[in-house]
């Protein structure tokens, strides 16, 4: 491998969907170039400090206006504060002053990128969903390599310097698909995941089903909650006497992935990129709320491939998820089947792809 000396800042992050697929890149880029330094550059919050400090990664906050506003006022208003915060990055750029910026989507990697630009460095982004967000539409036109997770993304890019990857995966996601599936004991397994902070919406309607669950002594449940649900999910399982492990966050998401017999998550591309590639079987309940409807699109691609099931939020309540837990746990060929339409998407050499790619027609090497 050649000795890279170059130095790189990855902007972007705020969640889990953003920032562990930049961190799947930042680590491929150490193994590659153990002499790369690299820098995440975003808005900061405790989940960003937590896992990046927890990864060994340097952190440079700025304070960054969301540019997709509820209103008008607020999308002015953003636009009118987007000057000091390019300010404030191209400060960091020109101390830091990078071979490249990768942008990893949110908010946050504008103002980096901007500057980034202005200082005629190198730019990539990197888009996990199939309807690109805004920030992504908008600094396409200013990269000089765009790297897509779906291939459905290309018409919204300039085909000339797109190129479809898949979304980068962690490195112990990808150790975990290359070894069995770990089973702690013979319960029917579900696993319920909302995203990095949790999903009140899919909260409420397990905690509503745990009434209607029959043989509730052969079912288990591992619910990462989030933590403004933790204790009152926590509760209810105890009301009602079901195994399970209940956390805020889950840290060991391979081993929770693995145990899964069934897991019920919201429509992230990360998520899915994540499930896809252990070839799991999944009922995706989309985040109503999400830009342009990303999730709803990145989860129908897949049900129309017989890949997942699909149930809007306003369609999945108590009942209908204790109909679904049961029909699962007595069709095992069934989730085998998904599971199998579900490997044909995952793809684990993500980070790899676009490393190689940097290293050949960005950097040179």
């Amino acid at each position: 491998m050649p000795n890279l000396t170059n130095k790189i800042i990855i902007a972007g992050g705020v969640t889990g969907g953003h920032l562990f697929p930049a961190i799947a890149i930042a680590e491929e880029i150490i193994k590659q170039s153990r002499n790369a330094e690299i820098l995440f550059v975003s808005i900061g919050n405790d989940f960003e400090k937590k896992i990046l400090s927890q990864k060994g990664f340097k952190l440079k906050s700025i304070k960054t206006p969301k540019l997709k506003g509820t209103t008008i006022f607020k999308k002015i208003k953003a636009l009118i504060k987007l000057p000091i915060s390019v300010f404030r990055a191209s400060i960091i750029v020109k101390k830091f002053l990078p071979n490249l910026i990768i942008g990893v989507g949110s908010y946050s990697s504008a103002p980096v990128l901007i500057a980034g630009r202005l200082f005629g460095i190198k730019i990539a982004i990197c888009e996990q969903n199939i309807m690109p967000g805004i920030t992504n539409r908008y600094l396409s036109k200013i990269a000089n390599r765009v790297y897509i997770a779906f291939k459905d993304s290309k018409k919204y890019f300039n085909n000339k310097k797109t190129l479809h990857t898949g979304n980068p995966l962690r490195k112990e996601i990808i150790k975990a698909e290359k070894t069995k599936t770990i089973s702690d004991d013979k319960s029917f397994t579900v696993l319920i995941i909302g995203g990095s902070q949790g999903a009140s919406g899919i909260n409420k309607a397990v905690m509503a089903s745990l009434n209607h669950i029959e043989n509730k002594a052969k079912i288990r449940f591992i619910h990462q909650s989030g933590v403004k649900d933790l204790k009152k999910v926590k509760e209810e399982y105890l009301n009602y006497k079901i195994q399970n492990t209940v956390c805020a966050f889950i840290d060991d998401m391979a081993s929770a992935y693995q145990k899964a017999d069934i897991i019920i998550a919201r429509a992230g591309a990360t998520t899915i990129s994540e499930i896809t590639a252990l070839g799991k079987a999944a009922i995706y309940i989309p985040f109503p709320y999400a830009a342009d409807g990303h999730q709803e699109l990145n989860a129908r691609i897949l049900e129309k491939a017989g890949a997942c099931e699909v149930i809007s939020e306003k369609d999945f309540d108590g009942k209908k998820t204790a109909e679904k837990i049961k029909y699962y746990g007595a069709n095992p060929d069934k989730l085998i089947e998904i599971g199998k339409e579900a490997k044909k998407f995952g793809k684990t050499n993500a980070a790899q792809i676009i490393t190689d790619d940097i290293m050949k027609n960005l950097l040179g090497q």
